[in-house]
């Protein structure tokens, strides 16, 4: 499934939902929906918000592949960001409000079995990868 959305933080809603949708169609479980609309909502925001200067326009192409393992790539024509290596990590010491970036990172980390970052020549490219039913639970069922 192919879908591209403006870099406008409304367009995120009809993408998350056309997620669900397909998730959903592929008998993928409640909890693994839940857990890839996490992610790609934290990096299409993440993205919307610090990779295009103030007024820019863009687009954001998402790709779904199903299988054994769900692939989600996002392609984008913002500024350079490698959220891997350029992301801030999480000072765990501070109290809970003051933990300002990294999270989003960390939920990618925690969550999916594989991120590949690429530099494209005019923007950025993520690939995740989560393999259904890696962890309990996080499978396919049938009803939900």
């Amino acid at each position: 499934m192919k879908i591209e959305i403006e870099n406008r933080l409304d367009a995120i809603a009809s993408c998350l939902e056309h997620l669900e949708t397909y998730l959903k169609q592929r008998g993928v479980a409640r909890n693994m929906r839940f857990v890839m609309r996490l992610c790609l909502e934290e990096l299409l925001v993440n993205t919307i918000r610090y990779g295009y200067p103030a007024g820019q326009r863009g687009k954001i192409r998402i790709i779904l592949r199903g299988g054994p393992a769900l692939l989600v790539e996002i392609t984008d024509d913002a500024i350079p960001f490698d959220p891997l290596r350029e992301a801030p990590e999480i000072n765990r010491r501070a109290p809970p409000a003051e933990r300002v970036g990294g999270l989003g990172i960390f939920f990618l980390r925690h969550f999916c079995d594989e991120i590949r970052y690429t530099r494209l020549a005019g923007g950025n490219r993520i690939t995740l990868k989560k393999h259904l039913g890696s962890k309990p639970g996080m499978g396919t069922d049938h009803g939900n």
